[in-house]
């Protein structure tokens, strides 16, 4: 389906897929030779008038940029302030899509930071859609529209049990109040899955991540792809078409014995745009799924050093002193693997 296509998911797949490189390839060349043109612009712009009135009648993306026909209709000079300053922030944000093109698409896909992400992201989004046992293809408004219809209440203790046991309980609580809108989204989600298997398919790198936080970066990654497919049909729908329809406006009225050139212009522009807004909206799809994680797993250590340190009083309790250090150790570990991928995951960012 088309709309797929436009999904975080699918981007992030077809990112690391390696047949692709190639075409990631001739993206930064055809980037690189478009930033190049609109720097000759800028360089165009400083050489004075003359110059610009004798090479903007044989350009098609030069005589719209500086209005040339306009101002030689009126008798007007052309007006090389704003010209300038156009040109430099669209030379600015096609340096942006050249950047971003390789970092994103022509970096190495086999280091910590692409490793953390797939597995918070795509690995666990696959694990849930495995786990579904009551539907085939979890449908995201009608899960939010049970979400107000329903009241329960979301137990964090309730974390610590079985999964079994778990599920039971997640059906059973569906009648009480209210805990926030967040939590029974997760339970709602939770009630969808083979709680027993999902909890089996662990993460590869993020292997000790908890059940309500793997439960959260799904619910994100719904999100977030309801939010790229809407992002792209507004963009289309109103940016581009009116782009276009008032760029061939021009070319029909000043140019039309150069339209195949302003056909090629046009295509070259729609596709920087594209570039722009898709890695764009990757980085952003990155940077909140990794805030989640991150954040989630920063307040399930705060839990745990809470756990180890309260009632200070019964230290004298061996067994107890003994499960302290089980979950002193456990909360060690997971902090220094958390610091570790931060620490060289932020050398690619």
């Amino acid at each position: 389906m088309l709309l797929d296509r436009l999904k975080y998911y699918h981007q992030f797949e077809q990112l690391l897929n390696p047949k692709n490189r190639l075409w990631w390839q001739c993206e930064l060349i055809m980037i690189t030779i478009q930033t190049g043109r609109f720097l000759f612009y800028v360089l165009l712009s400083f050489m004075g008038e003359s110059v610009l009135r004798s090479y903007c009648p044989y350009d098609t993306t030069a005589a719209p940029l500086f209005d040339y026909f306009n101002h030689l209709n009126n008798g007007t000079p052309l007006n090389l302030i704003d010209c300038r300053l156009t040109l430099i922030i669209l030379t600015i944000f096609l340096i942006f899509i050249l950047h971003s093109q390789y970092m994103l698409f022509l970096n190495d896909h086999n280091s910590i930071t692409w490793c953390l992400l797939y597995d918070i992201s795509n690995r666990n989004y696959d694990h849930y859609r495995n786990s579904i046992v009551h539907v085939q293809n979890v449908d995201m408004i009608k899960t939010v529209i049970r979400t107000f219809n329903n009241c329960y209440e979301f137990n964090e203790s309730m974390l610590n049990s079985s999964p079994r046991i778990i599920h039971d309980c997640l059906a059973r609580i569906l009648k009480k109040n209210p805990k926030n809108f967040i939590d029974k989204l997760i339970i709602q989600l939770m009630l969808d899955i083979d709680i027993y298997k999902f909890e089996k398919l662990q993460l590869q790198v993020f292997s000790y991540a908890g059940l309500k936080q793997r439960m959260a970066l799904v619910m994100t990654m719904f999100l977030l792809n309801c939010l790229d497919v809407f992002l792209f049909i507004l963009v289309i729908s109103t940016t581009l078409n009116f782009a276009c329809l008032k760029y061939f406006n021009f070319i029909r009225i000043h140019m039309w014995n150069l339209w195949p050139l302003a056909l090629f212009d046009c295509i070259n522009h729609i596709y920087s745009g594209y570039m722009l807004i898709r890695n764009c909206t990757l980085y952003f799809n990155f940077s909140t799924i990794g805030f989640v994680f991150y954040s989630s797993q920063m307040n399930s250590l705060n839990k745990k050093l809470r756990k180890i340190f309260e009632n200070s009083r019964h230290m004298i309790n061996s067994r107890l002193n003994y499960l302290r250090l089980m979950v002193w150790r456990q909360f060690q570990r997971q902090h220094q693997h958390m610091t570790y991928c931060i620490m060289y995951s932020g050398h690619d960012v």
